[in-house]
């Protein structure tokens, strides 16, 4: 129960911090941030899947015009709205667990193509914000715990294996 209601306070304090993002974008993100508070709202409630899965069909077709968005304006995204799309994907993040966790069975046997409509846009949005990131923080080859390399430590790693090959 405590579990429960730290979970609930946890998605209040999300969606709340959605309302209030700005931006060129804020009509966007906010329709998203309704969205995900709709289906937050109707599964604590016990609502019908049927309303839930209709307000994860709004989701997505918000989500299909912000992708839009975000893809034409990959270049320019600077770290602030890089920062308000993260807290989108944490939303979105949340009315997927949700989801799953609440209507597991559903989706298995009714509403199939609505979750995946939603699984797809939310997988496209994580592409377009990986390359953002990309380009704003640098490729991330792999992350290792307690392990870390400095772009000095892989050059002389580089230098070590050309000069083993005789790779000049």
């Amino acid at each position: 129960m405590m579990a429960m209601k730290k979970f609930k306070n946890t998605a209040v304090t999300l969606l709340a911090g959605l309302g209030v993002l700005g931006g060129a974008n804020a009509a966007l993100y906010q329709e998203v941030s309704t969205s995900v508070e709709q289906i937050s709202s109707l599964s604590s409630t016990q609502g019908r899947s049927v309303d839930v899965f209709s307000a994860v069909n709004r989701l997505v077709a918000s989500m299909q015009k912000m992708n839009l968005t975000v893809k034409a304006k990959l270049k320019r995204i600077d770290q602030d709205e890089f920062e308000h799309l993260l807290f989108i994907k944490q939303s979105l993040d949340l009315g997927f667990y949700i989801l799953t966790q609440r209507y597991e069975d559903e989706i298995y046997t009714q509403f199939t193509s609505e979750f995946r409509a939603f699984s797809a846009a939310r997988t496209q949005f994580k592409m377009y914000l990986l390359q953002v990131q990309e380009r704003l923080y640098g490729v991330e080859i792999a992350q290792f715990d307690d392990i870390s390399l400095t772009e000095q430590d892989v050059q002389e790693m580089n230098q070590a294996v050309n000069q083993q090959y005789g790779v000049s």
